[in-house]
């Protein structure tokens, strides 16, 4: 799901409370189900999650989908490729 397509839009997470590659997946999982997202891929040790998509994306839903879950969002950085 991460291959080789450029996307429009690329938008960083600083992600606090991931702590294994369990965290990881559930991360990935619920930001792939953001309505727009095309690509979505965790770090725990980075404390980051890189979304990727043709289109601007609401931060607001971004931050639920990780919130949801457990963990708290410090930064969301978006810039257009």
């Amino acid at each position: 799901m991460f291959g080789k397509k450029n996307y429009k839009y690329v938008t960083t997470m600083r992600i606090d409370g991931m702590m294994c590659g369990q965290c990881e997946v559930h991360v990935q999982e619920n930001l792939r189900k953001v309505e727009g997202v095309k690509s979505a891929k965790a770090s725990k040790s980075k404390g980051t999650a890189i979304v990727k998509s043709d289109e601007p994306l609401s931060r607001e839903a971004l931050e639920k989908a990780v919130t949801g879950i457990g963990y708290d969002v410090l930064d969301i950085d978006s810039m257009e490729m």
